[in-house]
């Protein structure tokens, strides 16, 4: 169960919500990427994330037992660290991917709504 505070909370139940997408990809060497849907850069955490991306989320699973799930993320990703040669020598397999609800006037407000890892990129 996710925690918020009640401005949080506020915030998403109002009826023009000022939401927005980030994703934070930190490889297993640490080096760390930030994407979001929104049309501007977003800042929190030490991360920028930027409106370098097209991501559809299309389908996620969580088992009852809390064990392992799935998702599967199609999209366009541009960064000048995502090389062929770098995605081919593995540097981004294994790395971490969070995923958060941002409020984006204000990304103070956020939740952190999955964590994963990255398999093996092909």
């Amino acid at each position: 169960m996710k925690t918020l505070t009640d401005a949080t909370r506020a915030r998403l139940a109002a009826d023009v919500t000022t939401r927005a997408i980030c994703w934070r990809v930190t490889r297993r060497d640490g080096h760390r990427l930030g994407f979001t849907d929104h049309d501007r850069v977003l800042v929190f955490e030490g991360t920028e994330f930027r409106p370098e991306l097209g991501f559809d989320t299309t389908a996620a699973t969580q088992e009852a037992d809390l064990a392992t799930g799935t998702a599967e993320i199609a999209g366009i990703l541009a960064s000048e660290s995502l090389t062929e040669d770098a995605l081919s020598a593995g540097v981004w397999d294994g790395a971490e991917v969070e995923s958060f609800v941002v409020d984006w006037r204000d990304p103070d407000h956020r939740i952190l709504m999955r964590r994963a890892v990255i398999g093996e990129v092909t």
